[in-house]
């Protein structure tokens, strides 16, 4: 597994198997181990995307149009893995997709929310070929895979990330990297 730090620093990295979860909880602390208060903290999702289906066919109808992500394909009735990241409402105060950016990228990612979350899911392939390797530095395709949540006054906040569907040995990859402003 290749978790931790990747690209010379710049992301953090949490790989999961396909068909698992994992529920996250991310603290500030200083070297003393005491809570830190981040006035303002960005966190941006990188490369939220699914696997193509078993059979490798190419119109697979993987993320084309809809609001809804699709993860079966009508050529080989399998259904594959697909990225979904669960933020609590109550912890965000901004959620911004690639389309809300300047300039707007059309968005790859299919947001919704439940009573007590937003959800977001892959709706485009990818591979490791298409990752980014600064954050400060993304292509349109990589813009359109980006969740940008901001959080104020926040010393910890919580998101699950599961892989639907899959099996096997081989698992995907949650890109992340924050951007803060002051500590109180």
């Amino acid at each position: 597994l290749n978790n931790g730090l990747v690209d010379n620093g710049k992301f953090g990295q949490i790989n999961l198997r396909h068909g698992t979860s994992v529920d996250l909880n991310f603290a500030f602390v200083n070297g003393g181990g005491s809570p830190v208060v981040i006035d303002e903290l960005s966190w941006r999702f990188f490369d939220l995307d699914q696997s193509i289906c078993p059979c490798n066919f190419t119109t697979c109808p993987v993320g084309i149009g809809g609001d809804e992500p699709i993860n079966y394909c009508s050529n080989c009735d399998a259904e594959f893995p697909r990225e979904q990241l669960r933020i609590p409402m109550s912890e965000v105060d901004v959620v911004t997709l690639s389309d809300g950016l300047i300039p707007p990228v059309d968005s790859r990612i299919c947001q919704y929310q439940d009573m007590t979350s937003f959800l977001f899911n892959s709706r485009a392939v990818g591979n490791g070929d298409d990752n980014p390797t600064d954050p400060e530095n993304l292509d349109d395709f990589q813009k359109s895979l980006l969740v940008d949540l901001t959080y104020t006054d926040v010393s910890n906040f919580n998101a699950s990330y599961c892989i639907i569907n899959g099996a096997g040995t081989v698992g995907r990859n949650i890109i992340f990297a924050f951007n803060f402003s002051e500590c109180v």
